[in-house]
């Protein structure tokens, strides 16, 4: 696989924060093409981190990206775009993927830099990548590209479109990883059955809520809200962690149960309970990080929790047997082992690649 030429087109998937803004630095510093200026776009729990670290760069934001036409007219094609955390914007009919296509048309050099590939799932690994170049992955759009159509690898071999030796091929001329596969991490799963009386009170909750809505997210929302704070959960809870010795930092779906659960875990001052909606700074003091609550939504947000723990770190997900667990838990567990199977094949992709380069050279 060849790159294109006459670009600067590069993705670095880090986790490490430090080292991600090193990076951004010294691209900027070192790139191959001279640059008019530089368009950074971030998450906007992010943008105080980058305008600390980074000084050349106009500094804009994904979720205001429709408030100002600023970057369109800042932006020209010897500009340089750095997209911080794309990946994560995934919807294809929001006014982010939208304006950001839009956007990514005018400059000929660009910057991705993420701590994954994707996620939910493969086929939202076009989003990103669309926006550094179409023509790495080889799509006009993301509908042809979500159709998963048989294609030949560089082998010759008829193989599926979302096959990740195919994609990470593709990736590997324009991706540098920090890190071997995704979750390092020691992880360990604890389930949790309710009492026979909080099966009752759940059947007949469930009852009430199917009657209630016609549609299966606020069901959803409300069982989990209401699996996760059963009194049995909360014991369940605490034996864990009072089980764990070091800093344990326990992370909750929504603000308003972390109260109880503080009460439940008053015992333990070096335990702190958070939402991993905060914008979190305190992951990689942890020695434990526990999740008491599988997310329901924007799982990206645990990514990014597990991207910036420390080495050694030990992970507990709590969990249960109900059917509301079950589901949530398998979807976060099928996100987490794709992203980690594929950081896998893409890090050997890369390492291959480079190698060739290198040989080619010699």
């Amino acid at each position: 696989m060849k790159r294109l030429v006459e670009k600067d087109l590069e993705t670095f998937l880090v986790k490490d924060k430090v080292k991600k803004f090193e990076f951004v630095r010294d691209f900027i510093e070192t790139r191959k093409f001279k640059v008019s200026n530089v368009v950074y776009f971030t998450p906007k729990k992010y943008q105080e981190d980058v305008r600390r670290q980074i000084n050349k760069a106009h500094i804009f934001c994904y979720e205001d990206i429709n408030k100002t036409n600023e970057p369109h007219d800042i932006l020209n094609e010897k500009s340089l775009l750095i997209m911080d955390g794309s990946a994560r914007y995934k919807s294809i009919t929001s006014y982010v993927f939208k304006r950001l296509s839009n956007l990514a048309l005018i400059p000929s050099h660009k910057l991705m830099v993420d701590i994954v590939p994707f996620t939910t799932s493969i086929e939202y690994a076009y989003i990103p990548f669309s926006h550094l170049e179409r023509q790495i992955l080889g799509h006009q759009h993301w509908y042809a590209f979500r159709e998963n159509n048989m294609e030949y690898n560089e082998s010759g071999e008829l193989v599926e479109g979302h096959d990740f030796d195919l994609l990470a091929g593709k990736m590997a001329p324009y991706t540098k990883m920090d890190y071997p596969h995704f979750m390092e991490h020691e992880a360990e799963t604890i389930k949790c059955e309710l009492t026979n009386q909080e099966q009752e009170e759940y059947d007949k909750y469930r009852d009430g809520l199917f009657k209630k809505y016609n549609t299966i997210q606020p069901i959803l929302t409300r069982l989990a809200d209401f699996t996760n704070t059963r009194p049995s959960r909360y014991s369940n809870l605490q034996n864990v962690v009072n089980s764990l010795s070091g800093k344990t930092i326990v992370y909750t779906n929504i603000k308003s149960h972390n109260s109880s659960i503080k009460k439940t875990l008053q015992a333990r001052p070096d335990v702190e309970v958070r939402t991993f909606y905060d914008h979190n700074t305190v992951e990689h003091t942890a020695d434990n990080i526990v999740l008491a609550e599988v997310p329901i939504v924007r799982n990206y947000l645990f990514l990014d929790v597990i991207a910036n723990a420390k080495r050694g770190c030990k992970f507990y997900f709590i969990t249960g047997y109900s059917t509301i667990d079950e589901l949530l838990f398998a979807k976060m567990k099928e996100e987490f082992e794709k992203i980690d199977i594929f950081t896998k094949i893409l890090r050997r992709k890369i390492d291959e690649w480079h190698a060739k380069q290198e040989e080619n050279s010699i």
